[in-house]
């Protein structure tokens, strides 16, 4: 299976995300609301998925897998200097989505086993 990390502050939304996701083949084992957390997991993670209206971006330069961000903003909002140290593939999902467009995107970038 593959290994999806979650990044929320919300725990309601981030369960509901994690049902879709384990519905749909995915494994998603590790919730955080930290991206230090995040990073400082021994966890073999393919895809984090990062609500970024609400956690710090801070040592978002660190990260070596694929993100999608789930943000209120529109993509052409979302400043340059938050994302132009990336060295991943990256996506956006503008909120409110649904799980159909969440499943779209995380297939695009990490398509399940």
């Amino acid at each position: 299976m593959r290994k999806i990390v979650l990044v929320m502050d919300n725990v309601i939304i981030a369960m509901m995300i994690r049902n879709n996701l384990v519905n749909n083949g995915y494994l998603v084992p590790f919730i955080t609301n930290t991206l230090k957390e995040t990073l400082n997991t021994d966890y073999e993670m393919e895809l984090i998925i990062f609500d970024m209206d609400f956690i710090s971006m801070d040592r978002l330069d660190e990260v070596r897998v694929p993100i999608i961000f789930l943000t209120s903003q529109s993509e052409w909002e979302i400043s340059q200097e938050e994302t132009s140290t990336l060295e991943v593939t990256y996506d956006f999902l503008c909120k409110p989505f649904t799980e159909e467009e969440l499943l779209y995107k995380t297939r695009k970038i990490l398509p399940p086993n």
